[in-house]
């Protein structure tokens, strides 16, 4: 949670920096006004967060948490209508790791390079894993700040399924150097197992 709203704080004193000089924000009683949108999943999380900065800018600016639906393709549409229909009310936005490239392409989101205060890219890049900073990079620039992760969970029957289909002989034995077994459950006839592993972007 402190991770979260810090890298959210960097973003949106980037934002609120190019909003100030383009007049880009909506305005308030309490100052200028920074839309934050974010997938439903964790909504309540993401909405604590930007309370939490609110509170914390003394009355510079206020964080609207937006939702966005839970579908990625849906979110996705959403954010794209906006952002081709120059909405600017669009301020600081999650997006998925498959976006990266394409949002850059596009122009929907900036280098953290180029905040200007300066701050940004270096705080997406502390503590944090190469992995997902990979995925936030394209063209050797990076556009977005890494803040959460996905789980993958993969079940087979072990007595059925000795190796799970799609993973090779040279892979599936390194798979327990990212994580032991987090589980096993069965008898003598039967028995499954489930793996957890957190790779990053690069598979094992």
């Amino acid at each position: 949670m402190a991770k979260v709203r810090r890298r959210l704080g960097a973003a949106v004193l980037a934002a609120l920096m190019v909003a100030s000089a383009v007049s880009a924000c909506g305005s308030h009683s309490h100052g200028l006004v920074l839309s934050f949108y974010t997938p439903a999943t964790d909504g309540a999380t993401f909405t604590a967060v930007a309370q939490h900065c609110t509170e914390q800018a003394g009355g510079r600016y206020v964080i609207e948490h937006v939702s966005l639906p839970r579908s990625p393709d849906q979110q996705r549409l959403q954010l794209a209508r906006r952002l081709t229909g120059n909405d600017h009310t669009l301020d600081v936005m999650a997006m998925d790791v498959v976006w990266t490239a394409e949002f850059a392409e596009a122009g929907w989101t900036l280098p953290l390079s180029e905040d200007p205060a300066g701050l940004t890219e270096a705080d997406a890049t502390s503590d944090t894993l190469p992995g997902p900073i990979r995925t936030a990079t394209w063209k050797h620039r990076l556009y977005a700040a890494p803040v959460t992760t996905n789980t993958q969970l993969l079940w087979y029957r072990s007595d059925l399924v000795p190796q799970p289909p799609g993973i090779g002989t040279a892979c599936w034995p390194r798979r327990p150097d990212c994580a032991p077994p987090a589980s096993r459950v069965g008898s003598r006839r039967r028995r499954t197992r489930a793996r957890v592993w957190r790779c990053g972007s690069t598979p094992c």
